[in-house]
């Protein structure tokens, strides 16, 4: 992607058939990389949706870097670490050691992709009859599934 990734982020959001809901919040180059390229790779649906989350101050809620919600592949939420693979330094389970300004850190992206599904789980089941009713009617593909897996249905 050219130096210029805002313009190239704004042409993908164009180009893309889908609903783009949040593109305003993203400020950093590997992020619109991110959206960019997921919304080249599935954003020919006008059924899905690609949500970028504002940044929240309160450190205890995960903010992923994109959730997908999309007719073939269900919910994705996509955390993005935005290191060169050069950074990487090692990967323990699931957990890249990488180095970030100039210092060795252990980040976990599974595990706050995790706890923004649980989330997401959560808002579910709080708000079940009108989610199921508005999910149901863009996705009828995925919601018995997505029922299911949260013990709705």
């Amino acid at each position: 992607m050219p130096s210029d990734w805002r313009h190239e982020l704004q042409h993908a959001v164009r180009a893309a058939k889908a609903q783009v809901s949040g593109c305003q919040h993203i400020e950093y180059m590997h992020h619109a990389r991110l959206v960019a390229a997921t919304l080249q790779a599935f954003g020919d649906d006008a059924r899905a949706l690609f949500f970028i989350e504002e940044l929240v101050g309160n450190g205890r809620i995960p903010r992923p870097d994109l959730i997908v919600l999309h007719p073939r592949l269900g919910v994705a939420v996509i955390e993005n670490k935005g290191v060169q693979l050069a950074d990487i330094v090692a990967v323990r389970n699931t957990t890249p050691q990488m180095v970030r300004s100039g210092a060795l850190k252990s980040e976990a992206p599974y595990h706050q992709a995790e706890k923004v599904l649980l989330r997401l789980r959560d808002l579910m089941e709080r708000r079940v009859s009108g989610i199921h009713r508005l999910a149901n009617s863009l996705f009828p593909e995925i919601v018995s599934a997505a029922a299911a897996a949260i013990d709705v249905a």
